[in-house]
């Protein structure tokens, strides 16, 4: 999991932003391990062999996606897929979504319609992230189903295609979030949890790796092969998974604590 690549490794534009030096490294590093990129439709395919295998996955759609990361795609052969956050598209900054941290690049601006139907007919694939960026988990019904609603709608529209896969922003979600991106018709939806993705990864909570400015060539190296940057935090959501199998059980323990907080 990426967000966006920056040319130089300015501490203001927030730790998920990770440099160009190192993205550039990390895809020769899967090239020359001979990892082959698969898309998220393919993730648990039993035609797919588990070994080797990775899925690039992007999220909100900065401009630095086409500009930087799409020629190293096309120079190693790999394809990535975007979770699109589909309000700014457009628009000259990422100020225009007031409820999204303000750790974005400077300069880094929305992708536009234009530029990210060239990206779909390249190698990319195009699913949704959100309409603006809320956090799912402090929606009412109405409001949360827009939000997942519009973001579908809008990218199929835009792009011509079906969209079936979703990611949660800040990978905040409860039980309703997952009722409704079922109802509407998604039949992948991601988390920001670890884990390697299986055949037997429960499809309506998909685990995804967060690489980010901080990740050193040997973390990244274990994070793809085990799925976690240490045994540490491997134990701590071996632990976490156990006690929120149940979604509705995890909404209850995290009200208790928000009202502890209070």
């Amino acid at each position: 999991m990426y967000h966006a690549v920056t040319l130089e490794n300015h501490e203001a534009c927030g730790h998920v932003h990770v440099p160009y030096g190192a993205f550039a490294a990390q895809l020769q590093w899967l090239y020359e391990n001979g990892y082959e990129t698969i898309t998220v439709s393919e993730i648990g395919d039993p035609r797919q062999s588990e070994a080797k295998k990775v899925v690039l996955t992007f999220d909100d759609g900065y401009y630095s996606l086409y500009h930087l990361v799409t020629p190293l795609l096309k120079r190693y052969r790999f394809s990535a897929t975007l979770f699109l956050t589909t309000y700014p598209v457009g628009a000259a900054s990422y100020d225009v979504l007031p409820a999204l941290e303000k750790e974005f690049p400077e300069g880094d601006r929305p992708l536009t319609w234009q530029e990210l139907e060239e990206m779909e007919h390249s190698c990319w694939d195009i699913q949704a992230h959100g309409h603006q960026h809320l956090v799912h988990n402090t929606l009412g019904l109405h409001a949360l189903t827009a939000e997942i609603e519009k973001s579908k709608t809008v990218i199929e529209r835009h792009l011509n295609k079906a969209v079936r896969f979703y990611a949660f922003p800040y990978g905040r979600y409860n039980h309703p979030c997952l009722r409704i991106t079922r109802e509407l018709g998604f039949v992948k939806v991601f988390t920001v949890q670890p884990a390697l993705a299986r055949f037997s990864s429960n499809r309506f909570r998909m685990p995804r790796i967060e690489v980010n400015r901080y990740v050193t060539m040997e973390q990244f190296a274990h994070k793809v092969c085990t799925g976690f940057g240490s045994r540490g935090e491997q134990l701590r959501w071996f632990v976490l998974q156990f006690v929120y199998r149940n979604v509705k059980w995890k909404d209850r323990i995290r009200a208790i604590y928000r009202k502890i907080r209070k």
